[in-house]
């Protein structure tokens, strides 16, 4: 096949091509009929005018492999990938082309209705967290809603992997920041620090727009920049007076300066589901099926620091949107990096993989020699203090005195661990996990 996909086309033997859903930011979406399966579905594939951009095809492959990593409530799950006339192709389930950008130029959407859309994004964003994926594009027009009115995260074209390899680092261009202007959190535009907080932020941004129908600021540009760094943010109810003062506190504390004052998501979903429960309902107001299911599991979740760790009763059955989790195959090699302190009041942990780096960044974490050496019979990821840190076998180095130690199998909530352990100068702590 050359040129320009048309509708009836087969890709692989197997998809149909019907109707075109859509861009994305890496390829063109169709409704296709998976011949093999009997059903609908969305195909992505890669545009033939990236095909020999390495730098967009590794992008379009790092989506691929973090769509098949997490499995979560709110995160558009990957059916099938492959490569077909040499164009690289993600699989997912037929949800319809309307998102949540639609929604918020309809105007102010109703309160409940909000955080009912919000709590599978929270689990969404946790899970992606837990893998040491952050996001980074996080907006209404990256969520579709389903004919249920569930909201699911598509296109993850500009995923960054906290530091598992030389592979996983973002792979973005220079110092271009990407992603769009209104969501990005304060720390990215004035230092390019990006953590798991910069798509808290967003999930703030995203909040007060459903909420509003409207922007938090107002503005374009190095004036919207301007805004996002030294202004501060307008309570929704001030747009939209039926918003409660509870949920207005909870957006606000999104939208914080400080990536280190907004609440974590194990806080985030214990708040939604907490104001729901004191806010009566107006009389006559219905709740739909799936939104009272979804509060009563995500009353049984909770989610443990920036990585996100899913413990207690775990959510509930999946929905037919969900595939099992696969845990990842064991790692040959030994890995190591090292957690540095913040360089400035707002930054987040530093993570470096280089003794050099690491050596001129903060030579007193470095002489102390202190860390963990994780192993696991299966590969499973660590997380050290909230920060995801990357896969066993895996050595992490830290500053001496206690800390918190999270391992478990990528997408098997069933499997995490966590305990506390101490770092001490000239020594490696080593631990092995058998799951």
């Amino acid at each position: 096949m050359s040129g320009e996909l048309v509708a009836g086309d087969v890709i692989d033997s197997a998809y149909v091509l019907e109707t075109p859903a859509g861009e994305e930011l890496l390829g063109r979406v169709w409704f296709a009929k998976d011949t093999r399966r009997n059903r609908r579905v969305r195909l992505k594939m890669l545009r033939r005018d990236h095909l020999l951009d390495d730098r967009r095809f590794r992008r379009f492959q790092r989506e691929i492999e973090a769509s098949g990593r997490v499995k979560s409530p709110g995160l558009l799950p990957l059916l099938d990938s492959g490569v077909h006339d040499g164009l690289a192709y993600a699989v997912f389930p037929a949800v319809p082309e309307q998102t949540l950008a639609m929604r918020v130029s309809a105007g102010p959407t109703p309160w409940r209705q909000v955080v009912q859309i919000l709590m599978p994004l929270v689990a969404a964003v946790g899970a992606l967290h837990r893998e040491g994926i952050v996001h980074r594009d996080l907006v209404p027009h990256n969520v579709l809603l389903d004919g249920e009115l569930r909201p699911w995260i598509r296109d993850l074209g500009l995923v960054w992997l906290v530091s598992v390899d030389d592979d996983t680092a973002s792979l973005t261009e220079g110092d271009d920041r990407v992603g769009h202007l209104a969501a990005m959190a304060p720390e990215y535009l004035a230092q390019q620090e990006l953590t798991p907080a910069a798509d808290l932020y967003a999930l703030g941004v995203l909040a007060f727009e459903l909420l509003t129908g409207t922007p938090v600021f107002e503005g374009q540009g190095n004036g919207l920049v301007r805004l996002a760094l030294g202004a501060v943010p307008p309570a929704p109810s001030s747009r939209a007076p039926d918003v409660p003062r509870w949920l207005d506190r909870l957006v606000l504390s999104l939208l914080e300066k400080d990536p280190g004052l907004r609440p974590h998501p194990d806080t985030i979903q214990a708040r939604l589901v907490q104001g729901l429960s004191d806010t009566p309902a107006a009389p006559g107001r219905r709740r739909t099926g799936w939104v009272v299911a979804s509060v009563a599991a995500m009353a049984g979740v909770g989610l443990l620091g920036a990585g996100a760790w899913f413990l207690g009763r775990g959510p509930a059955a999946p929905s037919g949107l969900e595939a099992d989790a696969v845990a990842l195959p064991a790692a040959e090699a030994v890995s190591e990096l090292w957690l540095l302190p913040p360089a400035r009041p707002l930054g987040g942990v530093r993570v470096v993989r280089s003794l050099p780096e690491a050596t001129a960044a903060d030579p007193v974490v470095v002489g102390a020699a202190s860390g963990i050496l994780v192993r696991s019979n299966q590969r499973a990821l660590v997380t050290l203090d909230g920060q995801p840190a990357g896969f066993t076998p895996l050595r992490v180095h830290g500053a001496p005195g206690p800390h918190r130690l999270q391992v478990g199998l990528p997408a098997r909530l069933d499997t995490r661990q966590e305990r506390p352990v101490v770092f001490r100068e000239k020594e490696i702590l080593e631990v092995e996990f058998v799951f």
